[in-house]
């Protein structure tokens, strides 16, 4: 398909654009203007004018699980804990996530718009980078355990240093990609810098599921990446680890190794304690294996802590996975991991494609985008991202990629049997 100028397109890059960077922390008058809204709409409104196939996303295995979850969280809104909430969530948040993941699927219809949109994701979250380091040297920092961790900086919907360690994490994969992909040395340098820069500002975030998350996206890029020359993927896997040793500092080890402490007070605070948050939430997910509604996670938290005899305040998962089924109940839980699962099977079904073929560009795109995916499971598991833009952003380009895989492997077939 030839690639031709998308109205649709230039307001969903905007779009991606705005939700990564939040140029509106900054520039304050942009606030007012609503503009993700409006980009999104637009994307939405143009998309419907540009005779793009729709049809076809309906056989799209993750489309449908997300579809479902967007109708379960509906039918839950009777029996939310606090309708209103519930309500004005789905409709604000989810629900504009839902439409975002539908308007990539179908505008990213051939692989100059997946560059497009890989190449937005990896300099939106490279200027983030940025932003986070100007910040931690400025001193923008809270000390927790005599630890500095930056604050002060948000990407998609959170300041949260965990929750933008997780971002940062997911993009580093697709931004190492982007060096392997471009073929002049200054774009090569110029995603080198970059990859650098994330890196820092993943440390600087001083988030151990953080730094857990990006370790295990790294390992398993690298682990596609050079499947079939296990050699090569010994020599990079050890020169990185000897890297990490070497110029991580001392304090950002120790914080990393502390995950594992059992006396660490995740481990044993019997009320901010996530070990402690984690068994509270399994009782409310018996006591309504229905659910409780979407974001009403902390007002059942509450409800156990009370029955504990326990004050204070209440706390939300720390557990995406929890998260999910605590508020859209067992059914929920299931279809969500569903939907991370299709995700790995759109991943696989792209690299067999782009093997026979021999497109190197897509192959890789598959490695790293199987990375950030790990990266994120690998996170969440410590973190409240059951709703997080990236994830979904990044599952819909997995589907859209798998997409144009199939239809190149078609023509690919059509040229063979030609001959």
């Amino acid at each position: 398909m030839k690639s031709k100028l998308s109205l649709a397109l230039m307001f969903l890059v905007l779009f991606l654009s705005f939700i990564y960077v939040r140029p509106y922390d900054f520039i304050p008058v942009l606030e007012p203007l609503k503009l993700t809204r409006v980009f999104i709409i637009l994307a939405l409104i143009f998309s419907l004018f540009e005779r793009l196939r729709a049809r076809f996303i309906w056989k799209e295995k993750s489309f449908l699980y997300f579809f479902l979850l967007q109708i379960l969280c509906f039918g839950l809104l009777p029996f939310s804990l606090w309708k209103g909430m519930s309500l004005e969530y789905w409709l604000d948040s989810y629900l504009k996530i839902f439409v975002a993941f539908y308007l990539i699927i179908l505008v990213a219809n051939n692989i100059k718009r997946i560059d497009l949109l890989i190449n937005v994701i990896g300099i939106s979250c490279g200027i983030v980078a940025v932003r986070l380091i100007m910040a931690y040297r400025a001193g923008s920092v809270t000390v927790l355990d005599g630890f500095q961790r930056v604050v002060g900086v948000a990407t998609m919907t959170s300041d949260d240093p965990n929750d933008v360690a997780l971002v940062m994490g997911m993009a580093l994969p697709i931004v190492i990609c982007l060096i392997l992909n471009h073929r002049k040395a200054l774009n090569k340098l110029f995603y080198v810098v970059l990859a650098a820069l994330i890196v820092i500002s993943i440390i600087y975030t001083g988030s151990r599921g953080g730094y857990m998350g990006t370790l295990v996206g790294i390992f398993v890029f690298v682990m596609m990446l050079y499947k079939k020359r296990k050699m090569k993927f010994l020599l990079v896997a050890t020169s990185v680890s000897i890297l990490l040793i070497l110029f991580i500092p001392q304090e950002h080890k120790t914080r990393f190794l502390s995950v594992f402490d059992t006396q660490d007070y995740s481990y044993v605070d019997e009320q901010y304690g996530r070990v402690a948050i984690w068994k509270r939430g399994m009782e409310a997910l018996k006591a309504r294996p229905w659910g409780v509604g979407i974001k009403n996670y902390a007002l059942a938290e509450g409800e156990q802590k009370s029955e504990q005899g326990l004050t204070g305040r209440w706390m939300v998962a720390h557990n995406t996975y929890l998260e999910i089924g605590v508020e859209l109940g067992v059914l929920g839980l299931w279809l969500y991991i569903m939907f991370l699962l299709s995700a790995f099977a759109n991943i696989r079904k792209t690299f067999s494609i782009a093997d026979r073929i021999k497109d190197r560009k897509v192959a890789v795109y598959s490695d790293a985008l199987a990375g950030s995916l790990a990266s994120f499971m690998v996170s969440s598991f410590f973190l409240s991202q059951a709703y997080n833009w990236n994830q979904y952003v990044l599952i819909a380009i997995i589907a859209a990629l798998k997409n144009i895989a199939a239809a190149e492997y078609q023509e690919f077939q059509s040229n063979k049997n030609d001959k």
